[in-house]
């Protein structure tokens, strides 16, 4: 589809550009972010599994960008996890109206699996 009016064009690719500016400053380093004058911490990394319709909730203690598309993740209770940028979203449900098991219904539909795993690494299924 072409966009005929330019302004529209200018509009997008302006949008497109903001918005991957916000993303690599949010993907940049480790822990609690000071984005544009706001702070900001995740507590939860939504990790899905897409071919078996799957989600993992993994409560977080530091996370940092790991090459190009990796996260390298700590929980809190010292767990490190490789995974990919692709597959794993960052997410705060403390000041979040939508938590973390919402979301990922969300991406995957409410006929998926959510496994949990919390700091005490006892694991459950819903």
């Amino acid at each position: 589809m072409k966009i005929k009016n330019l302004s529209i064009r200018k509009k997008a690719v302006a949008l497109a550009l903001a918005g991957t500016l916000t993303s690599s400053a949010l993907l940049s380093s480790c822990g609690n972010q000071n984005i544009l004058n706001s702070k900001r911490t995740f507590n939860k990394a939504v990790i899905f599994d897409y071919i078996n319709n799957t989600a993992s909730i993994v409560e977080i203690k530091s996370w940092k960008k790991f090459k190009d598309n990796e996260y390298l993740i700590q929980t809190n209770d010292n767990l490190w996890i490789l995974t990919s940028l692709y597959d794993t979203k960052l997410f705060d449900d403390e000041s979040s109206e939508m938590t973390a098991e919402d979301f990922a219904l969300s991406i995957l539909g409410e006929n998926a699996t959510i496994n949990y795993f919390y700091t005490d690494s006892k694991t459950r299924t819903k």
